[in-house]
């Protein structure tokens, strides 16, 4: 509610965009294509990702979710080319254990099917790599939402995910 209220800044979003940047270009180092690894990690990256911050709430989460899914709802891979498709959706933040923290469940009830293993190699690994043992508090959840796109919640801390700082 705070980054969504503007009242501080989101520092988790961009560290997760980074996190995965990083990995990408650290992936694709060792493949050999006809372009640089920077180059086709924007292309996987392309159009620029965009960094939705809402508020926490229920309806709200669910709304953005199903919005960035719009184009791809239809389960036809006819458009599977088309520059608005979405196949991965990270969020951050609402996984706590506040009355407010409602992420994972909004994300639940637009999943037709959960990845819990997912979260728990994600939750183990920040909590060794970055010394973020409370990460493997997290209540996020991952899966896939309409049979396509990948979706899968992680903590509102920008150390817990992936920037090492």
């Amino acid at each position: 509610d705070r980054a969504f209220k503007g009242i501080y800044q989101d520092l988790s979003g961009p560290a997760v965009q980074q996190a995965v940047e990083t990995t990408l270009k650290r992936l694709l180092s060792n493949v050999h294509v006809h372009t640089t690894a920077s180059t086709t990690t924007n292309l996987l990256l392309s159009p620029p990702v965009p960094i939705k911050i809402v508020p926490d709430d229920k309806s709200a989460i669910q709304f953005a979710l199903k919005e960035l899914c719009t184009n791809t709802t239809s389960g036809d891979n006819s458009s599977r080319n088309n520059n608005n498709d979405v196949d991965l959706i990270l969020t951050t933040g609402g996984t706590g254990f506040s009355p407010r923290d409602v992420t994972p469940e909004a994300t639940m009830e637009i999943l037709d099917q959960t990845c819990p293993g997912l979260v728990s190699f994600v939750a183990l690994e920040c909590s060794k790599r970055y010394q973020q043992p409370l990460a493997t508090l997290t209540r996020g959840t991952a899966g896939i939402v309409y049979n396509k796109n990948k979706n899968s919640n992680g903590n509102g801390n920008g150390n817990g995910n992936g920037n090492g700082n």
